[in-house]
C-alpha cells in the first residue's frame, strides 16, 4: 500500500494508507491531500475526488446516539 500525504486544517501534515485517507476525508479531516499521479495538492472541497459508498468508511454522519 502507498502512504498518501494529506493536511489537517490545522496546518500539521500526516500520512496515511488510500483507506485512511478515505476515513479522513470521510470525516473532513484533511484541508488537501498530494495526489502524485498529477504532482500537485488536491482540496477535497474544490478538485474531483472519488467517493465510496462503502460502510466500511464510516462517517460522522454514521454514528448513532444510545
Amino acid at each position: 500500500m502507498t502512504s498518501i500525504r494529506f493536511k489537517h486544517p490545522d496546518e500539521t501534515y500526516d500520512m496515511v494508507n488510500d483507506v485512511g485517507l478515505q476515513v479522513c476525508l470521510n470525516r473532513r479531516m484533511v484541508k488537501e491531500f498530494y495526489r502524485p499521479s498529477e504532482k500537485r495538492w488536491v482540496d477535497p472541497l474544490k478538485d474531483p475526488v472519488r467517493k465510496r459508498s462503502d460502510p466500511a468508511f464510516p462517517t460522522n454522519s454514521d454514528r448513532r446516539n444510545g
